[in-house]
């Protein structure tokens, strides 16, 4: 009877023991599993969706769509006003076998905490603009473009926060953006590693261009900007306005490493335009056309801007010229505050002046540069510091430092004047250091033209402020026609 009874027990606990396991092995896996699935891609205030497509048919102006997760989706077209798309850290992508640019702004839209990939469209690869869009820490990357422009803005884009636009191609132009009569507004951020034929970070035709702060650097153009191109028309002269920001270490296959820009008015207030290349001419900046530049302002150190490290560089002899800036024909440069330094070129290692172009240079400095030369061509290797070519023109004011400037030929290392040329000197401070260096066939002729030297100034104080790069060679002043020249000195001639 005790055994029975002991029997009885033990299938009793065989069978809790049975019940309990299947109670472990199945509702609670289950539960497990859809806790670590969620089931919704976005919402909208307080309300969830299970797809993306069903929460962009529910959003509506003033509203904003977050969401939960990476998402891909078809081609979006976003028109309304005040819209907000938050990423909220989360990558939203082109479906695979999609094509076309992920976002087309037609309305007002900010997209933010996230990253925009894989577009692939003709203009625009990740985003096209009409109406206005502001990116905020947002990062728009691999996207490519057949034609122009990972990201192409005829509108209003704004650029916020730490937003990066990188990595990013078009066969055109325009590898990070390109503007078709747009308009920019560059707050912070980064626009980096893109690349495209022309202006490898951006690209304008024509357009508005606002660089309040942030940085433009490793993009690569083929052609011409390796970091912006800028191009105008004579019907329209459109606006390069940069305040602060670095441009810094990008490349291009002929002219304008750092910006090339062409045919419109540009300021630079601040900031620093760095270790550029050009495999043509202009390392930090090429201006061309009928343009007005004016770099540096008015108020101070805050607005002093530095031009260094730049390299122009070619094989062939009339290209490689302007390190760190060239002044095309007809273009004017303005520069107040400005410090150009240890850049290098062929000829005009710190600004080369081409014909019939023309700068003003007041209290700035132009030191540390370099003329290279070409091996075997002993014409180049002139103008360490500046370079004038025929029939330029410089005007000096305040107070200006050109010298310690080097290059392949130790007697033109400065500002060196080539056949026809004009220096104008207009109220120069006692201060004023400049090495000059002009052309043998035009020694002994009269180089500078001097107008509102102060009354106290006496010959002897304007002639100590500049000196001749060649030994055999005086700077001597002209009281009657009030004007420096360069003479023979007591030396023999080298």
């Amino acid at each position: 009877m005790l055994m029975k009874h002991a029997m009885i027990k033990c299938a009793l606990a065989a069978m809790c023991a049975l019940a309990f396991a299947g109670a472990l092995f199945s509702a609670p896996f289950a539960v497990r599993v859809s806790a670590d699935e969620p089931k919704h891609v976005a919402k909208i205030d307080d309300t969830e969706y299970e797809t993306f497509e069903d929460a962009l048919a529910a959003w509506t102006n003033n509203s904003t769509l977050t969401l939960l997760q990476d998402a891909t989706t078809d081609p979006i077209t976003v028109e309304g006003s005040d819209k907000i798309l938050d990423l909220n850290q989360h990558t939203l992508s082109l479906k695979n076998g999609a094509s076309g640019s992920i976002l087309t702004v037609d309305g007002t839209l900010t997209v933010k905490n996230g990253t925009l990939t894989g577009g692939k469209g003709e203009r625009g690869g990740g985003v096209n603009v009409y109406g206005a869009l502001t990116l905020e820490n947002c990062t728009v990357s691999g996207n490519t473009a057949s034609k122009d422009g990972g990201v192409y803005v005829a509108g209003t884009l704004t650029l916020a926060g730490n937003t990066v636009v990188e990595n990013n191609a078009a066969t055109g132009n325009g590898g990070g953006l390109y503007v078709k009569g747009g308009t920019v507004i560059f707050r912070q951020g980064t626009i980096r590693q893109n690349c495209a034929c022309r202006g490898g970070g951006m690209y304008f035709d024509n357009g508005k261009l606002e660089m309040c702060g942030g940085e433009i650097s490793d993009n690569t153009a083929k052609e011409c900007g390796g970091g912006i191109s800028f191009e105008g028309s004579a019907e329209t002269v459109p606006e390069f306005n940069i305040w602060q920001g670095k441009i810094a270490k990008n490349k291009t296959g002929y002219d304008g490493g750092g910006i090339y820009a062409y045919h419109c008015t540009m300021k630079i207030r601040g900031g620093e335009i760095s270790g550029n290349t050009a495999t043509g001419n202009g390392g930090g900046m090429y201006l061309s056309g009928e343009m007005h530049a004016e770099i540096g302002g008015e108020n101070g150190e805050e607005e002093t801007v530095l031009i260094e490290r730049n390299h122009a560089d070619s094989f062939e002899i009339e290209q490689g010229c302007g390190g760190g800036i060239y002044v095309e024909t007809e273009s004017r440069l303005y520069m107040k505050g400005g410090i150009v330094k240890n850049n290098r070129a062929i000829d005009g290692g710190g600004i080369y002046v081409d014909h019939d172009a023309e700068i003003a240079i007041v209290n700035s400095e132009v030191v540390g540069n370099t003329a290279d030369g070409v091996e075997y061509h002993t014409e180049h290797g002139n103008g360490g510091g500046i370079y004038l070519s025929r029939k330029g023109r410089i005007k000096i004011c305040g107070n200006v430092i050109i010298k310690d400037n080097g290059g392949y030929k130790d007697d033109s290392n400065n500002l060196y004047l080539c056949e026809e040329r004009c220096v104008e000197l207009s109220r120069t401070d006692k201060q004023t250091e400049i090495g000059i260096t002009v052309d043998y066939y035009f020694r002994g002729e009269t180089f500078v033209v001097c107008e509102n030297i102060p009354y106290d100034c006496n010959t002897d104080d304007l002639c100590s402020c500049f000196s001749s790069d060649r030994e055999s060679f005086v700077i001597n002043y002209n009281i009657a026609q009030k004007c420096l020249c360069c003479e023979r000195g007591g030396q023999d001639e080298i």
